[in-house]
């Protein structure tokens, strides 16, 4: 609850700086439905101190939403140097994970936040840090014919990656819309 999150952040006494970006990303999703439960546990040493999920809390009492997660209790203080060690996830993972047999690749995703985000989506402090993966995937799924349309007839299986052909991708992606199709091909 937004109570419960309140008071274990008094406990918040070492931690990583507080990154407001996320709270509100992760707030953003706990409003719109999104949020899940996953096993990654809210985490006290054996101290009280917060040493896992500060960014989740602060997001609980920003919804003002009950959000169920895990929590664990008496960590040994030193397992603070071994969180968030691991392989992060990029979009196109999360994508070939939930959805098995997908086409997907990078150079989509590449169209997909350009054609989200613009000139922003190479800045990694701006929306694209703001924005979850699943409602990216939302954007993606909505327009997979236009991107997909762009990347197959257009670029011909040809790499998107550079911030050039990523806005240039996006645009004709968009164009997709409104313009004749045989005109938007190179």
């Amino acid at each position: 609850t937004p109570a419960l999150a309140a008071k274990w952040l008094e406990r918040n006494t070492r931690n990583r700086p507080l990154r407001d970006a996320i709270v509100q990303k992760y707030a953003v999703d706990m409003r719109e439905g999104r949020w899940m439960v996953t096993g990654d546990a809210i985490a006290f040493d054996t101290s009280g101190a917060i040493v896992n999920g500060q960014h989740r809390l602060w997001a609980v009492f920003e919804s003002g939403l009950t959000v169920p997660m895990l929590v664990c209790f008496d960590l040994d203080p030193k397992v603070v140097g071994v969180l968030d060690d691991h392989v992060k996830r990029k979009l196109t993972d999360t994508i070939h994970i939930a959805r098995p047999g997908s086409t997907v690749q990078t150079k989509h995703t590449a169209c997909s936040r350009t054609m989200m985000f613009g000139l922003e989506a190479v800045d990694r402090r701006g929306s694209l840090a703001r924005t979850s993966r699943l409602k990216q995937m939302e954007f993606l799924d909505r327009h997979w014919p236009a991107i997909d349309f762009v990347m197959a007839d257009c670029f011909h299986g040809r790499s998107v990656k550079s911030l050039t052909n990523s806005n240039i991708a996006a645009a004709m992606a968009r164009a997709y819309y409104t313009q004749d199709r045989s005109r938007i091909k190179l």
